[in-house]
């Protein structure tokens, strides 16, 4: 139909309130319905396949919130299974800082122990010391290096890096939760691919760690991670304040 001069035309006199965005296989409606001025309409009512277009593109964007709705759907059922909060270890903490924090998680979160400046020895002695240290608590403690060493130490999950999603290794998780870290769309589809029980993406705002790197925004978090069939948490410049805006981008 763009390719008529009626429909072009008429076109130019309206304002365009639909948008279709499609990206890798998904389609994603910014936008719905035509709004036009008296010439514009009476431009477009000439042209005899145009209710039909209207008719096959309003079955088009139904389709697509129908899909759209249920990939929702099952992500929020996922995530019901999860704790709300994913809180990341400062990397430099010591471990009486760490042992100290621990009353002010909130209860039933989980706690990843980033520390990447200490080799695995150095590491395991901390998540040794941690792990007795949460017991009683609610709270559930993810370890970041290799799947064996996590087991071992009976945590709850394995954080896997953008880069260790790419890696043989990362078949091999010892029956744990699996959270990867992502930092655009093609990590997601990849934690999607080996089956990973959640992800993170960010940073949604303004970090210390990342003071250079643009924020993603909420309207940029729920654009990467629409379609993906799993839960995503929101890192980077973001706290327990920020839950409802998580949730209102399906986080």
């Amino acid at each position: 139909l763009c390719r008529r001069g009626g429909f072009r035309r008429g076109l130019r006199r309206a304002r365009r309130l639909v948008e279709l965005h499609v990206q890798r296989g998904r389609v994603e409606f910014r936008h719905l319905g035509l709004r036009l001025d008296e010439e514009g309409r009476a431009r477009l009512r000439q042209l005899p396949r145009f209710v039909d277009a209207v008719a096959a593109l309003d079955r088009l964007v139904q389709f697509g919130q129908q899909q759209r709705d249920a990939v929702r759907g099952r992500r929020r059922d996922q995530a019901l299974q999860l704790p709300e909060q994913y809180v990341f270890s400062p990397p430099d903490a010591t471990l009486a800082q760490l042992q100290s924090g621990i009353s002010r998680l909130p209860s039933d979160a989980l706690l990843r122990l980033r520390l990447p400046s200490l080799d695995d020895a150095a590491y395991r002695e901390v998540a040794v010391r941690l792990a007795d240290a949460l017991r009683g608590t609610e709270v559930r403690l993810v370890l970041d290096r290799d799947a064996s060493m996590a087991a071992e130490l009976g945590a709850w999950g394995l954080h896997l890096s953008a880069a260790r999603l790419y890696q043989p290794e990362a078949l091999n998780t010892e029956g744990l939760k699996v959270i990867a870290s992502a930092h655009h769309r093609r990590d997601l589809e990849r934690a999607v691919q080996l089956g990973c029980d959640a992800a993170v993406l960010g940073n949604v705002g303004v970090t210390k760690t990342h003071p250079k790197a643009p924020p993603l925004g909420w309207t940029g978090f729920e654009r990467e991670t629409f379609g993906v069939p799993m839960p995503v948490y929101a890192i980077g410049g973001v706290g327990s304040a920020d839950l409802p805006a998580a949730f209102s981008a399906y986080a």
